[in-house]
């Protein structure tokens, strides 16, 4: 059966670990129309399944950047041959909206959520992080918009900027609203749901904003919707580990939108 591989060099794979055997590069192909627990979010649990396979130092960086500037393929229908996958890129959707998750590492640490939509990431600050479990409602704090152009960022900000300290990515890929086609008008809304393709987050959320006398206006819930992703037993592991720290370059980051 021949290697697939999706978004790498053919040859740097087979140079590199010495295959024999065929080597298949792979575009992708449409998966069936979305909605709530038909083929397309079944067939992403084996997608997951080869990211946790995927070979380090082949894909990377570049793997990550090719999906974040919408250059990657446009979809990964997984199938039987999947198995035997070295390196997919994150399945990428016809809508091409991105999210992110960044870990970030400043005076207290905290997890930011950002969403592509109207030319802008969203953002929102967890100071828990993300979670796969449904009983796990999870504050999220409105911040300022960044530019699309921070979502691949990574690196360590300079003391003395704001927000000083590591800042890896956690996550990264698409995400579809589950209803509508318009995230700005569910946003100005207060409400929120769609269906994250990430390596870590997968499957359906809601982001809810409250409301109340106590409430700053920046506020919201970030919440997993019981599905076939769901885990009740999740818990969040850092992407800072001691050689990510190593590779990470202090730089200052792309400027927020004003």
């Amino acid at each position: 059966m021949a290697t697939i591989i999706t978004g790498c060099s053919v040859e740097k794979v087979r140079q590199r670990y010495g295959l024999a055997g065929p080597v298949q590069a792979v575009a992708g192909r449409s998966a069936p129309a979305h909605g709530p627990g038909n083929s397309r979010l079944r067939d992403s649990l084996a997608t997951r399944r080869v990211f946790d396979r995927a070979i380090p130092g082949v894909c990377g960086p570049d793997w990550v950047g090719r999906v974040l500037s919408g250059k990657g393929p446009q979809r990964y229908n997984a199938s039987h041959e999947a198995t035997t996958s070295l390196c997919v890129a994150w399945p990428t959707m016809t809508s091409g909206l991105r999210f992110v998750v960044h870990e970030h590492h400043a005076s207290r640490l905290h997890f930011d959520f950002r969403l592509e939509m109207a030319g802008v990431l969203k953002s929102w600050a967890i100071p828990k992080g993300p979670s796969l479990n449904p009983a796990e409602k999870r504050l999220a704090v409105a911040v300022d918009d960044h530019t699309l152009e921070y979502s691949a960022f990574e690196g360590v900000i300079p003391e003395g900027r704001y927000g000083a300290g590591p800042v890896v990515i956690w996550d990264a890929g698409t995400y579809e609203l589950l209803d509508g086609s318009d995230p700005m008008a569910q946003w100005k809304s207060g409400s929120m749901k769609f269906i994250l393709y990430g390596r870590r987050l997968t499957g359906a959320f809601a982001l809810i904003k409250l409301k109340g006398p106590r409430t700053t206006g920046k506020e919201w819930l970030l919440m997993k919707k019981t599905d076939a992703h769901a885990k009740p037993t999740f818990r969040l592991t850092s992407a800072l580990t001691p050689a990510k720290r190593k590779q990470l370059k202090e730089m200052t980051p792309p400027c927020e939108v004003s």
